[in-house]
């Protein structure tokens, strides 16, 4: 196992409004874009910056992929959503539809 050496670890600044400055090769390594949100997560006297990951941007950006994949239209996924709406509505509330 490789020890860690002092030559690996970069310094970063803490300004006096509290936020951390950290060096444009130390983001570059990490693979963070500008304004990138990070999660700080305290672990004894550590902190770690973790990449917030947005799962429900990634699941959209999936979906659209697929869709646009597949030449699915948004007027078409909101005509099927209607459709999908009534039968639903029908099939759990059969009292509203009994005329």
């Amino acid at each position: 196992m490789r020890r860690a050496t002092a030559s690996r670890f970069e310094t970063a600044r803490l300004r006096t409004d509290g936020s951390l400055v950290l060096s444009r090769r130390t983001v570059r390594k990490a693979s963070w874009q500008p304004r990138q949100e990070v999660v700080v997560l305290p672990i004894g006297d550590a902190l770690f910056l973790v990449p917030r990951q947005s799962v429900v941007l990634e699941a959209s950006q999936a979906i659209s992929k697929v869709l646009a994949e597949d030449g699915v239209t948004q007027d078409q996924l909101l005509a099927d959503l209607v459709e999908e709406r009534r039968r639903y509505n029908r099939e759990h509330y059969p009292d509203l539809y009994s005329s």
